[in-house]
């Protein structure tokens, strides 16, 4: 953060000495006059003292300013899953479940990551600015030190199922599920064998699966059912196969 001083600079106010004097008390007029003299003499001491004092305080902070990065402002890091990567931004998942935001600068971002920034990798991110403002900006995305429970790949493929619920995207979610596929919504079930049928279910009946947004996929572990994405219901169940991670089952209610 760049600080401006503001130089004060204290001025001692000089009293008029009045000569009220007759002409034989030149003597007296002369002693006044030396006191008034010597009075102001003081006075600009004392003011060049203040410009010195205040001109020494502001030069550790102006030293200070100039070793820093280019625009002054201090570097921070913050290591999270990546859940969104788009042109001129990135958004990662801390292993407390918050979502931190980044823009990228004009001239791009450093990394020596190999294959890109990719979805479910786990990375660091050094930035300027504060992700709690919400004008985080990052300079450097290198791989991240936290282990994960599954594989990269089975992160990415939860990331996109959670995303097409957040957005109730019946399509998104029918081209990841298996056939058939079951989706429990409170008393009723159904199951599609195709996805022209998943996307014939009624859209607002999978509307609570939005509330999965929200869930830490740092948590998610692999049970005998499969992948489970959420906490009691809603949840997505989903695993691998021939194909690939694939949706099994959806509970709603």
């Amino acid at each position: 953060m760049k600080v401006k001083w503001t130089r004060i600079i204290a001025l001692a106010a000089i009293a008029t000495l009045a000569a009220g004097v007759m002409a034989c008390g030149s003597k007296d007029a002369a002693e006044t006059t030396s006191a008034a003299t010597e009075a102001a003499e003081s006075s600009e001491a004392v003011a060049a003292e203040s410009t010195a004092a205040s001109s020494e305080a502001a030069e550790p902070e102006q030293a200070e300013t100039e070793t820093g990065t280019e625009t002054g402002t201090e570097e921070a890091a913050a290591e999270g899953m990546v859940i969104d990567a788009a042109m001129n931004s990135l958004s990662i998942m801390t292993t407390e479940g918050e979502v931190l935001l980044f823009s990228y600068p004009e001239d791009g971002v450093s990394t020596t990551l190999e294959d890109g920034i990719l979805l479910g990798e786990v990375v660091q991110v050094t930035y300027t600015g504060s992700t709690q403002e919400g004008s985080a900006e990052a300079v450097s995305v290198e791989a991240g030190t936290t282990e994960t429970a599954l594989d990269r790949e089975a992160y990415e493929f939860a990331i996109m199922a959670v995303y097409a619920a957040k957005f109730n995207d019946l399509e998104g979610l029918s081209k990841l599920a298996a056939y058939p596929v079951y989706v429990g919504m409170g008393d009723t079930s159904v199951m599609p064998k195709s996805a022209e049928e998943f996307q014939s279910i009624d859209r607002e009946a999978l509307m609570p699966l939005a509330a999965l947004a929200d869930y830490n996929l740092f948590q998610l572990t692999e049970t005998e059912a499969g992948i489970v994405i959420g906490d009691g219901k809603p949840n997505i169940i989903f695993s691998t196969g021939d194909n690939g991670y694939a949706i099994l089952g959806i509970n709603v209610e």
